[in-house]
């Protein structure tokens, strides 16, 4: 799970501000392995917007405005969203191929604080610099398949990414040099 605000450039050329996420939230029954140890199913269901449109975002989704926001200067942010509609394509490997998918709605609550360590990088060779501090973060998420009426709520106190950070990035036209 990602989210980003600010200022960028579209394929138009014409320069925006705004905010998009990209996601996808997979359920797995053990560790998390495709495969699954022996004895256990492996990935159970993958949520996501399936394959983007020919020079579209991966995974993207623009969500609706005031839906997140970022204080970098304090070390926080939060991105939520209720009832996005998506679809579930049980494997990875089916959701990159846009393979048979059933309908489904998930609501997501990240929220990002607590700063733990201060972070920063320029690579001019790709004009790109972060800089930032790496957080704590929790989240809250709960998936709806229509079809067959499947319901999942995460538990918040185990539902925690391997790594989150509130930074400022600037690469492209907006890279300081």
């Amino acid at each position: 799970m990602r989210f980003l605000s600010g200022r960028y450039v579209g394929a138009d050329g014409v320069e925006r501000q705004g905010s998009f996420g990209f996601f996808w939230l997979d359920l797995f029954a053990g560790p998390v392995d495709p495969q699954g140890p022996p004895g256990q199913p492996g990935q159970l269901h993958e949520f996501n917007r399936g394959p983007p449109a020919r020079g579209r975002p991966f995974w993207a989704v623009r969500p609706p405005i005031g839906a997140g926001s970022v204080d970098p200067a304090a070390s926080t942010a939060s991105f939520r969203v209720a009832g996005l509609r998506t679809a579930d394509y049980l494997l990875l490997a089916n959701a990159l191929v846009g393979g048979p998918s059933a309908p489904s709605t998930v609501s997501f609550d990240l929220r990002w604080g607590g700063p733990t360590r201060r972070a920063s990088r320029v690579d001019r060779d790709h004009r790109f610099a972060i800089d930032g501090t790496e957080t704590g973060c929790t989240m809250t998420w709960t998936a709806h398949r229509e079809d067959s009426g499947f319901t999942f709520t995460s538990d918040p106190s185990t539902s925690r990414p391997g790594y989150a950070a509130v930074y400022r990035e600037r690469n492209g036209v907006f890279f300081p040099g």
